[in-house]
């Protein structure tokens, strides 16, 4: 029994260190995996961190430059109108409400409501109604919509025309222009400036644009005079 004891005894060490070696062997294996989880979950960081902060200051800067450009906007309804408290913040909301529904920028938005304001006497629904008009106008015909504004309004004046008639006059130009090839521009600078002669000779604008309009595509030059 002695023997047999102590020959159990002398192999306690040899079986221990086997038992350590295959723990170890297991720690190193288990040490591993979480190593190679952490350096996956450390990229996952590091583009997390790249991606989400250049978006941060990405979006921050667009930000930034979209409040300017708003901010300009409206200082440049102050300077066309002269426009304070109540009357300003309805040409403030109808720049916003502009630039938001159809495809323009706040500065365009802001320079046909303050045009139309001034040339016009425009406010409320027929400012926004005018604005909107002026603005596609000016899109599809290349124009400045400062522009396009200042030579209705004379010609509309020229003619002793009301605000209401200013869509079917745009109509006019727009159909005409298309129908011809002649500039809009241009039709509407010869009927301000020819007005007193196509009334007395008893046209009303659309005839009077008509008559341009043929007078350009046949190669006749009107702007000597009608």
């Amino acid at each position: 029994e002695l023997k047999n004891l102590e020959t159990q005894l002398r192999n306690v060490p040899t079986a221990a260190e086997a038992m350590v070696g295959q723990i170890s062997d297991k720690m190193d294996q288990l040490g591993g995996k979480i190593s190679a989880v952490g350096d996956k979950v450390a990229g996952v960081g590091d583009k997390m961190s790249s991606t989400v902060t250049a978006g941060i200051v990405a979006a921050g800067a667009a930000s930034i430059q979209s409040w300017k450009e708003v901010d300009s906007a409206m200082d440049t309804v102050i300077k066309k109108t002269g426009a304070t408290g109540a009357s300003l913040e309805e040409m403030e909301g109808i720049v916003n409400s502009i630039a938001t529904t159809i495809p323009t920028d706040f500065a365009t938005a802001a320079e046909a409501v303050g045009e139309v304001n001034t040339r016009f006497d425009a406010t409320g629904k027929t400012l926004e109604d005018l604005s909107t008009a002026f603005i596609k106008f000016s899109d599809l015909n290349g124009t400045q919509v400062s522009d396009s504004v200042d030579s209705v309004s004379a010609l509309m004046k020229a003619w002793g025309l009301d605000t209401k008639d200013t869509i079917s006059v745009l109509n006019t130009l727009n159909g005409v222009a298309q129908n011809t090839g002649a500039s809009t521009a241009d039709l509407a600078n010869l009927l301000q400036s020819n007005a007193l002669s196509f009334k007395e000779m008893d046209y009303n604008v659309a005839e009077a644009a008509t008559l341009l309009g043929q007078f350009e595509k046949n190669g006749v030059d009107a702007s000597t005079g009608v």
